[in-house]
């Protein structure tokens, strides 16, 4: 996600930038997920919040939606705000499915190293080597 200027700081932002900045952040960790690029994923927590707290002063400085006269610009944004949340449906359930397949890959490893330990301390599961020496 792009840094955010100063005035973004400063001052409530427009609410289609505001939906445009957390779309593009949502695209791009999805897209992430996808190419199993994960290096990232640390701060992503981090930049969601932010990008939310931003779409969420953006929102609030609309006021209450109920008394705007353009009820048509209300639809569009119940509708942009539905597609956010549809997308965030499906990161959040990639990301639980990549925990997921984590968790069973590390098990597998763990049960992979618990038998190398057993072949380890069985005197008769490893052949021991044999010294032929020409000099005898």
């Amino acid at each position: 996600m792009k840094p955010l200027t100063g005035q973004a700081h400063n001052q409530a932002m427009d609410p289609w930038m505001a939906l445009e900045q957390y779309t593009a952040m949502q695209e791009e960790h999805l897209e992430a997920l996808r190419r199993g690029n994960l290096r990232e994923m640390s701060r992503w927590q981090a930049e969601r919040e932010r990008a939310f707290t931003i779409l969420q002063r953006a929102l609030d400085g609309l006021g209450d939606l109920r008394l705007l006269k353009d009820q048509g610009l209300v639809q569009h944004l119940r509708e942009r705000i539905g597609a956010l949340l549809a997308r965030e449906n499906l990161l959040r359930k990639q990301v639980r499915d990549h925990r997921q397949r984590t968790r069973e890959q590390l098990a597998s490893l763990r049960k992979g190293r618990q038998a190398v330990r057993r072949l380890g301390t069985q005197p008769e599961a490893t052949p021991r080597p044999r010294f032929i020496s020409n000099l005898a």
